[in-house]
């Protein structure tokens, strides 16, 4: 995403009301990341009649999606489809490992 904080949380907002009809979100705390250009924000839902969860992490991949590595070192001819955190996520909830719940994604 690579977003301002407001824009952000306007996204994580539209998608709540989307994926949930009548939940929204009530509160953003940003969290501690790592070295990386990504941050990470706690998301607290209220729930209106809807099985949002009461909680839920927003993660912001940065200006990239994928290692700056990859780049350098050319290991891709072409952009994926979709980014590989979304592929392996797939396989690991197909195979039955505990993963967290994806709720949505706009790579």
């Amino acid at each position: 995403m690579g977003s301002s904080e407001a824009e952000l949380l306007d996204w994580a907002s539209e998608r709540t009301a989307r994926k949930w009809p009548g939940a929204a979100v009530t509160r953003a705390q940003a969290l501690r990341g790592d070295l990386s250009t990504r941050r990470f924000f706690r998301l607290s839902l209220k729930a209106r009649a809807s099985r949002a969860p009461a909680t839920a992490i927003l993660v912001d991949l940065g200006p990239d999606d994928l290692p700056a590595y990859v780049r350098v070192l050319g290991m891709l001819s072409e952009p994926p489809e979709e980014p590989p955190w979304v592929n392996i996520h797939r396989f690991l909830s197909g195979i039955g490992a505990p993963v967290p719940a994806l709720y949505g994604a706009d790579p």
